[in-house]
């Protein structure tokens, strides 16, 4: 059994430092939403927020397409809560320092947008998200921590966010 565990150690160790980049990865995120509705009488709000998120590379290119569900939520003293639930499709690009156990990358995607509260009141909207942000190789695991800046179109009311996240990925 100790021949075997070191096995697996050594396996973990020795994987290459940018491991979390070739195939596919899958994680986990939380953070905070800030959002800002552009129209008359609209205040600054802040969610809690945890998510999804898979990232499928290519060995050959620094460049991953991922796949992202945050569902983000905030309640008032009136009993009120409301919540949006953003979906990514986005494109990234990585920049790996030679020798470093980081990365960091920036990216680009669209984005659906549901905002809703408890009273059964919701409503879907399109945007754009760019973002960056850097991570931390530890083998086959990866922690990150990203921010961005998102634009979601509402009719004549356009309202963006910015995304805070950390969270850890694994490579399959």
């Amino acid at each position: 059994m100790k021949k075997f565990t070191l096995f697996v150690v050594l396996l973990l160790v020795s994987a290459p430092l940018s491991a979390e980049i070739y195939g596919l990865s899958i994680g986990a995120t939380g953070g905070v939403e800030m959002l800002k509705i552009n129209a008359p009488g609209a205040e600054h709000q802040t969610f809690t927020g945890i998510g999804l998120a898979a990232t499928i590379s290519n060995s050959a290119s620094p460049i991953s397409y991922r796949g992202g569900l945050e569902y983000a939520w905030k309640s008032y003293p009136d009993n009120t809560k409301f919540y949006d639930i953003f979906i990514l499709l986005g494109i990234e690009h990585y920049i790996t320092p030679p020798l470093l156990p980081t990365s960091f990358y920036f990216g680009i995607g669209a984005e659906i947008s549901t905002f809703g509260n408890n009273q059964n009141k919701s409503v879907t909207d399109f945007g754009v998200l760019v973002y960056g942000g850097i991570n931390l190789s530890m083998g086959m695991m990866a922690l990150f921590t990203e921010t961005g800046y998102g634009i979601l179109f509402a009719g004549l009311t356009t309202y963006s966010h910015i995304p805070i996240r950390g969270g850890i990925k694994v490579s399959l």
